[in-house]
C-alpha cells in the first residue's frame, strides 16, 4: 500500500515519498472522489509537449491551460528539463492533463526519477492536481518551454523513446 505522509506535506498539498510513488501496489492516490476517474496531472515542463506524451504513453490526453501560484519551473544544472520548486511571488503556467489511466500514471511515475516527489497541489482555479516536485538544487533561472521546444525537443523525444524501450524490457 502507498504511504502518503501528511506529516511531510507541503503547504497546500499532500506529499508522497519517491519510494511510495514508485510502489504501485495500490493506486487509490490517483483516483478522484468517485473512485473511478483519475486525478489530473499538472504538467509544467516537458510533459506539456504533445510529442513527449505521445512517445511515452502512446497518445495525447485531454488537457487545458492551468496555473500554480507560489511555484516556478527552475532550470536544472546540465539538464534540458525543469524542476518545479516553491518560489514566493511566482506563478507558473502549465497544462492540466486529465483522463490518465492507472497504467499511464505508473509509467509517468517511473519516468520521473527519484529526484522528484509527486505532490497533490491546488491550482489557482481551485482544482487539485498531482504534479512532480523537484527535490534537489536548481539554477536561479526559470526554464523556458518555448526554448525547449525550439532547441531540445527532437533529441529529447529520442531519449524518451530509448527510455521507454529500456522500461519495457524490465
Amino acid at each position: 500500500m502507498l504511504n502518503i505522509s501528511s506529516d511531510r506535506a507541503s503547504p497546500g498539498g499532500t506529499r508522497m515519498s519517491s519510494t511510495a510513488s514508485r510502489g504501485h501496489e495500490d493506486r487509490s492516490d490517483i483516483f478522484g472522489p468517485d473512485g473511478q476517474s483519475s486525478m489530473p496531472l499538472f504538467a509544467y515542463g516537458t510533459l506539456q509537449a504533445s510529442e513527449v506524451m505521445k512517445t511515452l504513453i502512446g497518445r495525447v490526453p485531454d488537457h487545458r491551460p492551468a496555473e500554480l501560484e507560489g511555484w516556478t519551473a527552475a532550470r536544472l544544472p546540465d539538464r534540458v528539463y525543469p524542476g518545479l520548486v516553491r518560489r514566493a511571488g511566482q506563478r507558473i503556467s502549465g497544462q492540466l492533463v486529465t483522463g490518465l489511466t492507472p497504467a499511464e500514471w505508473m509509467l509517468l511515475d517511473r519516468f520521473e526519477d527519484t529526484d522528484y516527489v509527486r505532490e497533490l497541489l491546488q491550482l489557482t482555479d481551485g482544482t487539485k492536481a498531482w504534479t512532480y516536485v523537484w527535490q534537489r538544487d536548481t539554477e536561479a533561472a526559470v526554464w523556458d518551454l518555448d526554448e525547449f521546444l525550439r532547441s531540445d525537443l527532437p533529441d529529447y523525444v529520442v531519449r524518451c523513446s530509448a527510455w521507454l524501450t529500456r522500461d519495457r524490457a524490465r
